[in-house]
């Protein structure tokens, strides 16, 4: 399992920084829709369609990064 310190995508284990996709309130990680895709079939045995529900803990996101957004503004 992922930790918010060290999202990795479960494809390609690309780390996470800015955006990607979430599954099950954290349990795995996708950085594109192609990884994405791999994760939903390889690990799951779905597609997207399957895994994403408006109110679930299936998503995609844009991650606010406090330490990225620190040393930016201090430059």
């Amino acid at each position: 399992m992922n930790t918010e310190n060290s999202r990795r995508c479960d494809h390609c284990n690309n780390t996470l920084q800015i955006e990607g996709y979430v599954f099950r309130g954290g349990e795995a990680y996708a950085c594109s829709d192609k990884c994405r895709d791999h994760v939903c079939a390889d690990k799951y045995n779905t597609t997207w369609d399957e895994e994403y529900d408006d109110d679930g803990d299936s998503y995609y996101t844009e991650w606010e990064d406090s330490d990225l957004c620190h040393s930016l503004l201090e430059k």
